[in-house]
């Protein structure tokens, strides 16, 4: 069983290089004050996890900041997201392949963001996230660092943490204390 998921692994992450290497983006170094929108990758695990996005959302769109919500449920309860006033894609297990990739649905629904920033929430190396932001047009992709996300993440938070909420922390600190001079200057 074990050598079956890691050729699916090996797979996946030789068509996520593949794919990627297609995508044609302008990376920009923003300011957070002059970045207009957002694309936060979270996991709904736990009911922490949805109040954290909630509480996240509201704080960037109190800075007039345009947010999306990208959300993976495990299960079947959409209940706790249900808010038809938030730009939200979920994800359930259901739209991820054998090699857990995003379904063509999903990553069409991705192409159409115009975002500032991808900001990947999770702590663990979440290969359909992965995917979509190795694939994304964001100017400036964020996440946990880790060897798996280096080819694909502009800017990676070193920590030894195993909290969703204290990695959020951390992200929206460097977050708003970058400073671009130069409005968007090409890195």
């Amino acid at each position: 069983m074990k050598i079956i998921e890691k050729i699916k692994e090996k797979y996946a992450y030789y068509v996520l290089r593949r794919s990627s290497a297609k995508i044609t983006r302008i990376k920009h170094l923003l300011g957070y004050t002059e970045a207009r929108s957002f694309a936060l990758l979270f996991t709904a695990y736990r009911k922490e996890d949805i109040d954290l996005v909630k509480r996240i959302t509201r704080s960037l769109r109190s800075d007039q900041k345009n947010v999306y919500e990208i959300i993976f449920v495990p299960d079947n309860d959409k209940q706790p997201l249900a808010d038809p006033a938030v730009n939200r894609l979920i994800i359930e297990q259901k739209d991820l392949n054998w090699f857990r990739m995003p379904s063509e649905i999903v990553i069409e629904r991705l192409s159409e963001l115009d975002v500032d920033y991808m900001i990947d929430f999770t702590i663990m190396d979440f290969y359909p996230f992965i995917y979509l932001s190795a694939i994304s047009r964001a100017k400036i992709r964020i996440g946990m660092q880790s060897d798996i996300k280096q080819p694909f993440y502009d800017f990676m938070i070193a920590s030894q943490t195993d909290s969703v909420e204290l990695l959020a922390q951390y992200i929206m600190h460097y977050l708003k204390i970058i400073n671009a001079p130069n409005h968007g200057e090409k890195i």
